[in-house]
């Protein structure tokens, strides 16, 4: 069976299930996931989406029914170069010393690791994109994930979800998930689309039983278009709180591995056993 996010074997169906985790239930979800699931299926999560619309609607007729929207979905992977730097300089430290105490030699240790790690800076550098510190502005808080020294991959997917099944008490769409590269802005407006909205989620994903990802995430607003890391923070969340009043909810999104249409009645329970699962601590 093909995992969240991608298609093989003909599957072309996804059912769905989101909520919000209620007041005060985080942590005590966040173990209960962490006991479901197997730790090596958990990871943070960090992903810019972006809405984009037919630029010309069809009129109001049965034909316009076909239209859909397609989100551009960029997951992000952040690397802190300062931490890097220190993790390098502590193992160049403890490489020099094993290699001074068993040739003496200290100066041909330090001359290795320096080509080592010139070499590693080197080949990240030509797959990822430096992001640094602008003014921070009054309206947003600097993003958590933002610094002087921070580089980010992009992993850019189109996706374009069906309308949902009528008569379920779940999500049932048909979807397609494609990899893309390049310009992917000049690309949709190749296809005739514009740009509708956008926003970033940051927290957890999980993957329960290779059947379904189960993602736990705050949704943000970005204060400067196509930039991840403008994202509006609210004060109080930023500087620590988690109350509700202060800051932002809790979402939760359980999405199945793809299926094929045959198969769509039999994940639908699956989905259904995983919302047992997690009942009360989370309001769907």
């Amino acid at each position: 069976m093909s995992g969240p996010g991608s298609l093989s074997g003909g599957a072309s169906f996804e059912c769905s299930l989101a909520g919000v985790v209620l007041p005060g239930q985080f942590g005590q979800l966040y173990d209960r996931l962490l006991g479901l699931c197997e730790h090596s299926a958990h990871a943070k999560m960090l992903e810019h989406e972006l809405l984009f619309s037919p630029s010309v609607q069809r009129p109001m007729y049965a034909a316009r029914n076909d239209e859909v929207p397609l989100r551009l979905r960029v997951k992000l992977t952040v690397l802190d170069q300062d931490n890097k730097k220190k993790r390098s300089e502590e193992q160049d430290g403890t490489r020099k010393l094993q290699k001074s105490e068993s040739t003496g030699s200290v100066a041909a240790a330090a001359a290795g690791t320096t080509a080592e790690s010139a070499m590693d800076v080197d080949s990240t550098q030509e797959t990822v994109e430096r992001v640094s510190n602008g003014p921070s502005s009054a309206s947003h808080t600097q993003h958590p994930y933002q610094g002087s020294r921070t580089i980010v991959t992009r992993q850019y997917q189109l996706c374009q979800y069906g309308h949902p099944e009528p008569g379920r008490n779940l999500v049932v769409r048909s979807a397609i998930l494609v990899k893309i590269h390049g310009d992917a802005y000049g690309f949709l407006s190749l296809l005739g689309y514009g740009f509708e909205d956008e926003f970033v989620r940051r927290g957890f994903n999980f993957m329960y039983n290779n059947i379904c990802r189960i993602s736990v995430f705050r949704k943000y607003k970005l204060a400067k278009q196509h930039d991840p890391f403008s994202a509006i923070v609210p004060e109080g969340e930023a500087a620590g709180g988690s109350a509700a009043d202060v800051a932002s909810p809790w979402l939760v999104e359980i999405t199945s591995s793809f299926v094929s249409q045959e198969n769509v009645n039999s994940m639908s329970d699956e989905i259904n056993v995983v919302r047992n699962l997690l009942a009360g601590s989370i309001s769907y």
